[in-house]
């Protein structure tokens, strides 16, 4: 399998340098070498590996996050061709962000005024209206 060869593909797809994902993914596997050798049979052994195990994690954070970044935006974009792009109105209640295209459940809208509400506020305007 190649993956860490696609994965440094599609990185600098996303913007970052194959120089750079070469070093960060060298990181990755020197770091899961020197994790892998050392002992785990007792708490001390343990307690000694853990600060290599964060830095590993962190490595693989750093990897991940622009390679997640560059896959959200295309899905994103695929969505947008198919479905029209999201069109967000803040809350009349609240003033958060209502997406109207994305669920009918997440939004009211006021026959009134054609305005929007999000579906939490609109919720609370219903248990507190008198019957």
């Amino acid at each position: 399998m190649n993956e860490p060869t696609e994965a440094a593909a599609t990185a600098c797809a996303a913007g970052g340098s194959k120089s750079e994902e070469e070093a960060l993914l060298e990181a990755i596997a020197e770091q899961r070498r020197l994790v892998d050798a050392m002992p785990s049979d007792t708490l001390t052994d343990i307690c000694e590996r853990a600060p290599h195990e964060k830095k590993l994690g962190q490595l693989e954070f750093r990897h991940h996050l622009p390679l997640e970044k560059y896959r959200i935006s295309s899905v994103l974009a695929t969505f947008e061709e198919e479905h029209g792009s999201l069109y967000k109105e803040p809350c009349l209640l609240c003033l958060d962000d209502c997406y109207l295209h994305a669920d009918l459940v997440i939004s009211h809208r006021f026959m009134c005024c054609g305005g929007f509400t999000c579906k939490r506020c609109a919720d609370d305007f219903l248990k507190t209206k008198p019957t």
